[in-house]
């Protein structure tokens, strides 16, 4: 196989990858996004969760960048707003119930 083929091939992978990436997440951003003013909605959602997505999106963002390679850090850079926003919403949520919660007791 020629180098030029192999690395158009190396590409296309790469760029399939970070699009399916991108794609399987922004269902959930979806639905936080939706629910969020329903704080009940989103009482399974596990922030702690979410974090450690974030952080593991940092991790590739670092590692694509030291690498020269931009198909490993796209689904990181791509999602990484999404799932800030995601936290936020879901701690917003959290607050609003433990508040609600407090002011019954």
């Amino acid at each position: 196989m020629e180098n030029g083929t192999a690395e158009l091939i190396v590409s296309m992978l790469g760029a399939i990858s970070s699009t399916t990436s991108v794609i399987l997440f922004l269902p959930q951003f979806w639905s936080i996004y939706r629910s969020r003013g329903e704080p009940r909605a989103l009482l399974g959602v596990p922030v702690a969760r979410m974090v450690v997505l974030w952080v593991q999106a940092l991790l590739w963002i670092f590692y694509g960048v030291s690498l020269g390679q931009i198909w490993v850090s796209l689904p990181g850079l791509v999602n990484t707003p999404f799932m800030v926003a995601s936290i936020v919403i879901v701690r917003r949520a959290h607050r609003r119930l433990a508040e609600r919660r407090a002011h019954l007791s």
